[in-house]
């Protein structure tokens, strides 16, 4: 039985170089998933339309006849239609809907930094959020600041907010108390003996108003008094109220 196993099997010097030869596969993982990409054709029209509009909305930003910073009215533009001007036609109101794509991603951000810098806890901002600095996936995430080039109706909301959570104790410090939260409208109070500030946020497309306790509330944005104890919130925007 050993010497037919001799005959069968012997032993061979090892070589590193034809170790390295038959282990050697020319398989790339990469290469296989752009092949298989590659092969789909919806997945490569797709990834063309998203790449056209990265580009478009950047140079939009550039060459655009219109300051997306502020929605404006004029009725006398309603259900205008697209043209060189108003790419994307007008509303019913006369705003044009580019404008408005736009405008409602600043709005949406001066709402969450608001509900941020008047609840309870230490607020938290990512470098850039109050410059407008947009984020998307990796690499686009780790950009650096855009000195120069930040959105300054952002920046200037984000410095009046650290101002006055600097000068109210109450939103440092205060209790809180919910006035409202139902549906688009969330309301509260942060209150310490003295002062107390209210938070108004309005998020849907209708007006709302809030019962302040016991009145004597001012805008702490225009100064305006509240008559009585009912303040109102326009659609989609927000009011810091104070007493005390």
């Amino acid at each position: 039985m050993a010497s037919k196993q001799d005959e069968l099997f012997r032993f061979v010097e090892y070589s590193p170089e034809n170790a390295e030869r038959i282990g050697y596969s020319n398989y790339s993982y990469w290469r296989s998933v752009m092949q298989n990409f590659l092969k789909r054709k919806s997945a490569v029209f797709m990834l063309f339309v998203f790449v056209g509009l990265v580009i478009f909305s950047f140079i939009a930003l550039a060459i655009g006849k219109y300051d997306w910073a502020t929605l404006v009215t004029n009725t006398d533009l309603a259900f205008h239609k697209p043209d060189g001007e108003y790419w994307f036609g007008c509303d019913n109101l006369g705003r044009d809907y580019w404008c408005q794509v736009w405008y409602s991603m600043q709005t949406s951000v001066k709402l969450a930094a608001l509900v941020l810098f008047t609840f309870p806890g230490s607020p938290m901002i990512y470098y850039g959020d109050e410059a407008g600095m947009e984020g998307a996936a990796d690499p686009f995430n780790r950009q650096t600041y855009p000195w120069g080039q930040e959105n300054q109706t952002l920046l200037e909301w984000f410095r009046w907010l650290g101002q006055l959570r600097k000068g109210r104790a109450s939103l440092r410090r205060g209790t809180l108390s919910w006035l409202a939260a139902q549906g688009p409208l969330l309301a509260y109070l942060r209150e310490v003996p003295g002062e107390a500030t209210a938070t108004l946020v309005n998020a849907g497309p209708e007006e709302q108003t809030v019962t302040l306790p016991g009145g004597g509330f001012q805008d702490l944005r225009t100064g305006e008094s509240i008559p009585g104890e009912v303040a109102s919130v326009l659609p989609y925007s927000v009011r810091l109220l104070g007493q005390g």
